[in-house]
């Protein structure tokens, strides 16, 4: 008697996977503590795990391109391309769609942060990519969108004072400090000091900084590299506000007073 081959019985889990029992399923994670706080479901995360997506994007950078209205947008193909010529990298590195027109760029050593960021933005042509490294918890739909990092220059000071402590604490009133240019630290260049500022583009401009000794004190007076445009009536930073979307062409007003630039 010929012998019948009977298929094998999904089970309950397999028919909900949509899969035969053979086929690979999706790894099995460690259970994660879930509890209610108030009206929310709170889930509490596995430190290792936490750890390791920081870890993974410590040589990664935080860009936005800027395209001027009628400008052609970039496919995602297109501007990985045009980066990688402007920026001189070649394999090795990511670009990864983030939200609002931002962009994750996964980098391979430090030296290349490091000479991208030297500089706040890059011309494409068309458009501008400003760049700022990555921080933890970046959220493109939560960021204060008038917050940009600007390089500011500050010149008239005497040599004696080019000490990076120093350095930190005259930039410090015009923003969050997040670099000293390193000819600023080794002193090999005291034509002016340059500083890496996150900078909240809807604060006044300083154009001078006092700074005291016992008996006396100075001015520094400050230069911004390369400003961002930034809309006076929406509060972005993105474009200028002849350009906004948000207002209609009766409510644009005189654009404010722009900030000395370099």
């Amino acid at each position: 008697m010929p012998s019948t081959v009977f298929p094998q019985k999904s089970s309950f889990a397999d028919v909900l996977a949509g899969s035969q029992p053979n086929a690979p399923r999706e790894e099995i994670y460690k259970e994660m503590v879930a509890t209610r706080k108030g009206e929310f479901l709170s889930v509490t995360l596995d430190t290792t795990l936490v750890k390791r997506g920081v870890e993974e994007l410590q040589n990664s950078l935080i860009v936005r391109l800027i395209l001027a209205k009628g400008e052609e947008p970039y496919s995602l193909e297109d501007l990985a391309r045009k980066l990688e010529a402007t920026w001189n990298i070649y394999g090795g590195w990511k670009l990864v769609p983030i939200g609002r027109g931002y962009y994750n760029v996964q980098l391979p050593n430090l030296e290349d942060i490091d000479r991208i960021m030297g500089r706040s933005s890059w011309s494409m042509k068309p458009g501008v990519v400003w760049v700022q490294r990555w921080v933890r918890d970046f959220n493109p739909y939560k960021t204060d969108t008038s917050i940009a990092q600007v390089w500011v220059q500050l010149f008239e000071i005497p040599m004696e004072y080019f000490q990076a402590p120093i350095i930190h604490a005259l930039a410090s009133p015009l923003g969050t400090v997040l670099k000293i240019d390193d000819r600023t630290k080794d002193r090999s260049m005291c034509h002016y000091a340059r500083v890496l500022i996150e900078l909240d583009m809807k604060q006044n401009f300083e154009e001078y900084i006092m700074f005291e000794m016992e008996g006396h004190y100075l001015f520094a007076s400050v230069k911004y590299e390369s400003l961002p445009p930034f809309c006076k009536g929406c509060g972005i930073v993105a474009h200028n506000l002849g350009d906004c979307r948000m207002l209609k062409p009766m409510f644009r007003g005189p654009e404010a007073k722009a900030p000395p630039r370099v």
